[in-house]
């Protein structure tokens, strides 16, 4: 019997010690590594509806019109609870997309500019939480976070064809190094609410998957989208107005990857 009791409060003193502490097994550090993807919904529903120009991408000797099918991201998070059920962290994300001039007017004739990749770097302060009963990193969550968006193109090469309304005729042909974008990265924000559920896996690994969603912020510059462009060299007003345009309609995504305690 008294060693009955000697165990009961030895238990309710460990489960009482495990309450108060943070952490998960007494790891309070966080490592997340995810892959983030999206089919591009919005952007496709626009392009659909409201007249915008489709992707021109090259296939067989030629170029093409279609849809972006797939964006993918990146995210390394490192995140530190403070609290049982409170962390803050900071991210850092990558994101690949693509962005489509419209058609050029070059002397007498249209052409259509391959579609252009573009990458994106991202660094986030964000702030985890969960119920007050709840343990971090286990479990449910939300996340909310504020950063600042670097936006480049890719850097390679790039064809166009001349074009009569949709159909294109003539020869493939490369954009001459002479006409490459020169203009340098942009810079906008990003507003980020996630919701994440992190399942054991071990002592010391989760899997990890949820949605994510983000409002971009971008300054518009000073370019006419409806003005004839004139000149196969994009500008960076040009790249600004057009990775603008494109990130205001990548909304959701969805993430998968692992998270590591220490």
């Amino acid at each position: 019997m008294k060693k009955s009791i000697i165990y009961l409060v030895l238990l309710g003193l460990s489960f009482s010690s495990f309450a108060q502490n943070s952490g998960y097994f007494g790891k309070k550090n966080v490592l997340d590594i995810s892959f983030n993807g999206q089919y591009p919904l919005f952007s496709n529903m626009r392009i659909l509806f409201n007249n915008a120009p489709k992707f021109w991408t090259v296939q067989d000797g030629t170029m093409v019109q279609g849809y972006d099918n797939f964006d993918i991201g990146f995210r390394f998070v490192y995140m530190r609870t403070i609290k049982r059920n409170i962390g803050i962290g900071l991210e850092f994300g990558y994101d690949y997309f693509s962005i489509q001039r419209n058609q050029v007017v070059t002397g007498f004739s249209y052409v259509a500019p391959e579609k252009m990749d573009v990458s994106s770097m991202s660094i986030m302060p964000k702030i985890e939480f969960t119920g007050e009963k709840e343990l971090l990193p286990m479990g449910i969550a939300h996340q909310i976070g504020f950063g600042v968006r670097i936006v480049n193109p890719v850097d390679k090469p790039y064809s166009y064809m001349n074009v009569n309304g949709n159909s294109v005729f003539g020869e493939l042909n490369k954009i001459p190094e002479i006409y490459k974008y020169t203009g340098g990265s942009v810079k906008g924000y990003t507003l980020m609410y996630a919701i994440n559920m992190r399942t054991p896996l071990s002592k010391f690994m989760f899997l990890n998957y949820g949605l994510r969603y983000t409002w971009n912020f971008m300054s518009k510059g000073d370019y006419n989208p409806f003005s004839n462009e004139s000149n196969l060299q994009m500008s960076v007003d040009e790249f600004r107005y057009l990775a603008r345009q494109r990130k205001q309609y990548s909304l959701i995504q969805a993430s998968l990857g692992l998270s590591i305690v220490f």
